[in-house]
């Protein structure tokens, strides 16, 4: 089953799923870097920690997994305080035993980075999905678009995902002003609207570039200490550098048709505003 949802959306409504019930589930969240997917499993994890519900959290952060099933073989690892490199049969006993063995507590596991792990733990991780229906397992995944392409596992997994029919594919879109609201409500941030606004429109709905920025005007003292505005420091809006580079260099690629057309756009902002 396919959806498209926002960040804000994906932290209440699949927070709700999760404590809603006791069956078993699989979601796998799509979308491109800056999405809110990294920081959505984040705050679930911060409820599951509320709730004290069992669960564990896996993440390849490398552009290929150091070794086959290796993300999976962490999480047991972490799990049971081992240092083992199991087979895939090894790996199967392995987590019947971790879901067994909450004695119906119910059991999450959170893995990030699918898009870059090794086939063989795709596979696995189907296996999981498959197990999660039968077990009353919850299981979330989430799949960075963009970094690998034309990469013949990637869409293979991705067709796959389709014809699961258990499975819950989640397209998550770029933040909205709510979700970038909610974000900072979230991080304890009390920022006038004014200032709201401006930074919405510069970090271009994306998350990281938001983090990025937001430590920015706290190493600079823009945002104080008790995460508000500094009236004393803050005159204007400064654009942190490495946004300001970045934009400079998207700029200069544009065609003198893509020019004409961010021209004219631009002074059409100026007169709705």
């Amino acid at each position: 089953m396919e959806s498209t949802a926002f960040y804000l959306d994906i932290c209440k409504n699949l927070s709700k799923q999760i404590f809603g019930d006791s069956i078993g589930s699989c979601h796998v969240l799509i979308g491109g870097e800056g999405t809110g997917k990294n920081e959505a499993i984040s705050y679930i994890q911060e409820e599951l920690r509320k709730e004290k519900i069992n669960f564990y959290r896996g993440s390849n952060y490398f552009k290929a997994e150091l070794a086959k099933y290796h993300i999976f073989n962490e999480i047991l690892n972490d799990a049971l305080g081992e240092m083992k490199n199991r087979s895939v049969e090894e790996l199967m006993n392995g987590y019947n035993g971790l879901i067994e063995s909450n004695n119906g507590k119910g059991t999450v596991l959170l893995i990030e980075g699918l898009e870059s792990v090794s086939d063989e733990s795709k596979d696995f991780f189907f296996y999981l999905s498959r197990m999660a229906q039968k077990k009353g397992l919850k299981l979330i995944g989430t799949f960075t678009t963009g970094k690998t392409v034309n990469d013949p596992y990637n869409s293979r997994f991705l067709r796959l995902l389709e014809t699961e029919g258990f499975l819950n594919t989640i397209h998550v879109e770029k933040m909205r002003m709510e979700d970038l609201r909610f974000f900072l409500e979230k991080k304890g941030y009390n920022l006038p609207d004014r200032f709201v606004n401006d930074l919405f429109r510069m970090v271009n709905g994306n998350i990281n570039t938001l983090k990025y920025t937001l430590k920015y005007y706290e190493e600079h003292g823009i945002i104080n200490a008790n995460k508000e505005v500094d009236d004393v420091v803050y005159r204007f809006f400064p654009i942190p550098q490495g946004l300001e580079i970045h934009y400079e260099r998207v700029l200069s690629e544009l065609t003198d048709e893509q020019n004409l057309v961010e021209e004219l756009l631009a002074l059409l902002q100026e007169e709705t505003t």
